[in-house]
């Protein structure tokens, strides 16, 4: 049963160093790896953006304690078509423009196709027409998010968003939820056992 277990964590340390090279990151590479599993679409992950995701930021990524990785889990075209912008642009872009999807969700939510709210929010990060038009054209770029959002959620056993993945070597920690003290006191406790090895 020990054996089981051992390959399945090498496997899982495969799969991880497969799939950190094509994700969305935030930070420098550290020893704890942040996973974020969120859709643009979730109105708990627009609470968990707007309460926790600043924190972890602020507290664990530009600390250097860990670096983020952000899981898409597009569940409609408007959120895969911003899954796809966010790709496309530079990571202190992205950033921006994740707020601002996160925060104004109930305007675009709605809307049939929400291409033009989103190509205002490219555009004020930078992100030229030609740019934009290529991203969302991009099938590519569109398979590998759903590749990835199917191996990861299954990888980690994650069944809905926000969910929260702490990992440092083979050691995994789940946090599920939007319920801010939750999340930000786990992480810290348990960043702070990795810390001491």
């Amino acid at each position: 049963m020990r054996f089981i277990g051992l390959i399945c964590l090498l496997l899982i340390g495969v799969a991880e160093a497969r799939e950190v090279t094509e994700l969305r990151s935030y930070g420098e590479e550290a020893t704890s790896a942040i996973y974020v599993f969120t859709s643009p679409s979730c109105t708990h992950c627009r609470d968990y953006h707007k309460t926790i995701w600043p924190e972890i930021m602020k507290q664990f990524v530009r600390t250097g304690r860990a670096q983020l990785f952000v899981v898409d889990m597009p569940t409609s075209r408007g959120s895969m078509d911003i899954s796809k912008i966010m790709r496309c642009l530079p990571e202190d872009k992205a950033e921006k423009l994740e707020g601002w999807i996160y925060e104004n969700q109930s305007r675009w939510m709605d809307v049939q196709n929400p291409r033009n709210i989103f190509l205002q929010y490219a555009q004020a990060v930078g992100m030229g027409l030609d740019a934009f038009n290529q991203c969302l054209a991009d099938e590519n770029l569109e398979k590998t998010l759903i590749e990835q959002r199917n191996r990861l959620s299954a990888l980690y056993s994650v069944r809905g968003t926000p969910t929260t993945v702490l990992r440092h070597g083979n050691v995994v920690k789940y946090y599920v939820g939007a319920e801010r003290q939750a999340v930000l006191r786990g992480l810290d406790q348990d960043l702070q056992e990795f810390e001491k090895q």
